[in-house]
């Protein structure tokens, strides 16, 4: 049975779009990631008393999508469909900050899809590919207010660990007290992730944090979804939504211009489909790993 859909309206979405701040793909950091809050796609006293969703709870915990966005463009569609995920009505109470450049030893160039981000996640996301020490703070600073409150931290780590060692060893230097190992969840679902993470990051990660690994979600029946596919069926739902659509279509867009001279051509999006298999993290968060594909995912939440 297919969860009740509530979707949230134009009005909301025209206060959610109003942070977002245009630019070219090319654009440097945005300087005022410090001062940028967690972002809500519906604030009010509704969400302090909040249901859980999932193992999030939205009165008190935290979500931290980090993105390598090096080499190949798969984390341009992931971070379309993260927003999908968050601008639904179950969904809407969550708070959220994001990051891109979380890349460990990864080989070829970094994407820069700022604009994409900015259309995404508005003010409430930092690069570490332009200022690693930047963004480290300031994905520190939102995880020590949370847990200070008594929430948890949820990280999406779509790609190495390398920055969320280096947040949890501030976390650990500001508030000694927190037990990280019951609070701080990281989920991972790729081998070639943990690889390409940085030894030192990786076994810190998994000694002192929550460390969940999850099964590859570019597969079908493994224990999650399988959000990777050849097809582009799901295409014409994505980017009619309303609520995100034109997140869907910036996405789409970078991702074919910059497929075919990244050092990884994603073979699914070479050929007109979607790989978004690091959302497969986000799912297990939210409860969703019930879901079986890249149409089941649409018909989820882009119906």
């Amino acid at each position: 049975m297919k969860r009740p859909i509530r979707r949230l309206g134009i009005v909301a979405l025209a206060g959610l779009l109003c942070l977002a701040i245009s630019g070219a793909d090319a654009s440097s950091a945005r300087g005022d990631a410090d001062d940028a809050a967690p972002k809500q796609s519906k604030n009010g006293a509704g969400c302090r008393t909040a249901e859980p969703v999932g193992r999030f709870h939205p009165a008190e915990d935290l979500l931290i999508a980090n993105f390598d966005n090096k080499p190949d463009t798969d984390d341009l569609l992931a971070a379309a469909g993260l927003t999908t995920m968050l601008r639904d009505e179950r969904l809407a109470c969550v708070r959220y900050v994001a990051a891109t450049g979380t890349y460990g030893n990864n080989p070829g160039s970094f994407i820069d899809a700022t604009s994409l981000f900015n259309l995404a996640f508005g003010r409430a996301w930092a690069d570490a590919h332009a200022d690693r020490p930047a963004a480290v703070a300031f994905l520190a600073k939102h995880a020590l207010k949370t847990l200070r409150r008594g929430g948890d931290v949820w990280i999406m780590e779509a790609g190495q660990s390398d920055v969320t060692a280096a947040v949890a060893r501030r976390i650990a230097e500001k508030a000694p007290a927190v037990d990280m190992r019951s609070r701080v969840h990281l989920v991972q679902h790729s081998e070639v992730n943990e690889y390409l993470t940085t030894p030192a990051a990786l076994a810190y990660v998994r000694d002192h944090l929550d460390y969940i690994k999850i099964a590859n979600g570019n597969e079908v029946g493994n224990g999650t979804p399988g959000f990777k596919t050849f097809g582009g069926t799901a295409w014409p739902a994505l980017l009619a939504d309303p609520e995100s659509g034109k997140v869907w279509a910036k996405a789409r867009r970078l991702a074919l211009e910059f497929n075919p001279t990244s050092a990884y051509p994603n073979e699914a999006i070479a050929a007109g489909g979607l790989d978004f298999s690091d959302l497969v993290e986000a799912a297990y968060v939210f409860g969703f790993e019930d879901l079986v594909d890249v149409e089941d995912f649409a018909s989820e939440f882009a119906p």
